[in-house]
């Protein structure tokens, strides 16, 4: 007799539940979802390859939360199947979003000679929304302060409030100026421009209290095509040996235009002896702030904006400030620096 026969109660021989007409082709609905989202998950890996690809691996949280809801339908419609391939994809994403939340905060080293404020934001070029971002200088009163697409018209606005601030700027290319405000005693300013297509970047050494220290304040092209995708990944080879050949203690700041989980973010940190502030911290991702005028939660953004730190660094505290109008959030890290010896 056939063992999966079902019987009066609606289940088969087995004890396993029948799904209903409705039920079946929900689960076939999602389900096929679920495979997109595999699909993509699975791509992703491809990063060398081609800019699409690499794009691909920004998705990496929302792959995971959307593969998490389709666990709780596919549970709910029973569609066994589908299912499998759901947890598959929850738990390859969460392989790569779970280790960044791991870790408790570090305190400042007890050698540590000071510690320092440091905020990056994508102001964001064409917005005129130049109060609140000006109110939150004001407010947290960061030591370093990295702003990326600076035009003229937010230079004037940042001069304006600059009391306690150096500012240093950079030929402003239309929208993709780079703008570095400094409370630290700056002993020299340098303008690099990586690869020397792309806008360029700002090299400060800086003294914290007689111990000197870089900042190299830049914005990569973001990988829009094939050949803005080169020219990024170019770029941040290029910052990799930079960073490579200090002897100082060195913090790299600004719009990336990359997240932690694509092959070339490797290369860079690896390459330069890098790492992410984020880490330990949890994701903190800054764009897109909102859309249609409104804040999206954080699981529909992703980490473009970075501090990376080389060994003498401590990270104290990482996060994402509030939205100021621009289509990024800021990005607050606070950091301290190791004597040497």
């Amino acid at each position: 007799m056939n063992d999966e026969l079902r019987n009066e109660s609606g289940e088969t021989s087995k004890g396993r539940p029948r799904q209903g007409p409705v039920s079946l082709s929900v689960g076939r609905v999602f389900g096929m979802l679920a495979a997109v989202v595999l699909l993509l998950t699975l791509l992703a890996f491809l990063g060398n390859s081609a800019w699409w690809l690499d794009v691909l691996n920004q998705g990496r949280m929302q792959y995971l939360t959307i593969a998490l809801v389709l666990v709780v339908i596919l549970l709910l419609t029973r569609a066994w199947s589908w299912l499998a391939i759901a947890v598959a994809a929850a738990a390859i994403n969460a392989w790569f979003v779970a280790p960044w939340f791991w870790g408790a905060p570090e305190s400042a080293p007890a050698d540590a000679d000071r510690d320092l404020r440091l905020m990056v934001l994508n102001v964001r070029g064409p917005s005129e929304d130049f109060e609140p971002v000006l109110e939150l200088l004001r407010r947290d009163r960061p030591d370093l302060v990295v702003l990326n697409e600076v035009d003229p018209a937010w230079l004037e606005q940042i001069r304006d409030v600059s009391a306690g601030y150096e500012i240093y700027d950079t030929p402003t290319q239309g929208k993709f100026g780079v703008l570095l405000l400094s409370r630290l005693p700056v002993e020299s300013v340098e303008v690099e421009t990586f690869t020397g297509r792309w806008s360029p970047s700002i090299v400060a050494r800086l003294d914290m209290g007689g111990q000197p220290a870089v900042l190299i304040a830049t914005h990569p092209p973001a990988p829009l095509d094939s050949k803005t995708w080169e020219n990024r990944n170019e770029h941040l080879q290029e910052l990799a040996q930079y960073v490579g050949g200090r002897a100082e203690p060195v913090l790299v700041a600004g719009d990336l235009n990359i997240t932690m989980w694509s092959p070339h973010f490797d290369e860079l940190v690896e390459q330069a002896d890098l790492s992410d502030t984020r880490d330990g911290f949890g994701l903190h991702p800054t764009f897109p702030a909102s859309r249609w005028g409104l804040d999206l939660p954080w699981p529909l953004r992703v980490p473009l904006d970075h501090v990376l730190a080389t060994e003498e660094w401590t990270t104290l505290s990482c996060r994402a400030g509030p939205n100021v109008g621009s289509d990024h959030l800021p990005l607050i890290v606070d950091v301290a620096l190791r004597k040497r010896d």
